[in-house]
């Protein structure tokens, strides 16, 4: 998912800095990359190296007029697809793990958007002051 935000004025480096906190403080562990000049990309995974569990989380664009998108998880398009054929024939036991895969994301993921519009909140103006 993908959220913008125009008008803002948010220092994106404190926003990235939230970001991670907020991931760390869920036992990921992180890594923060700045591959551009208005992109700041951070990669996360649970301390447990939770197989399939990666994050990625960038934040691009400016002060006044920027974006952020989670990254995670596999598209759950062919779970909607061949779900119900596979359990309908006795291969429900193959889709499990990729369903509490599937759950642990869209739980990370609900937990994060209403955090980062906090943040995003608390940090209106913040770019001014640097």
């Amino acid at each position: 998912m993908k959220e913008r935000w125009i008008g803002r004025d948010v220092d994106l480096n404190l926003l990235s800095q939230r970001i991670q906190r907020f991931l760390e403080a869920k036992n990921f562990l992180t890594r923060l990359d700045k591959p551009g000049e208005n992109e700041i990309e951070i990669f996360a995974m649970p301390s447990d190296r939770g197989e399939g569990k990666v994050v990625a989380i960038k934040v691009y664009g400016g002060s006044n007029d920027f974006a952020v998108e989670f990254v995670g998880g596999q598209d759950s398009r062919t779970l909607r697809l061949f779900g119900p054929i596979l359990t309908f024939f006795g291969g429900g036991f193959l889709l499990l793990p990729h369903l509490k895969l599937r759950e642990f994301f869209e739980k990370l993921e609900g937990e994060f958007w209403p955090f980062l519009e906090e943040s995003v909140i608390g940090l209106t103006g913040s770019a001014r002051l640097q």
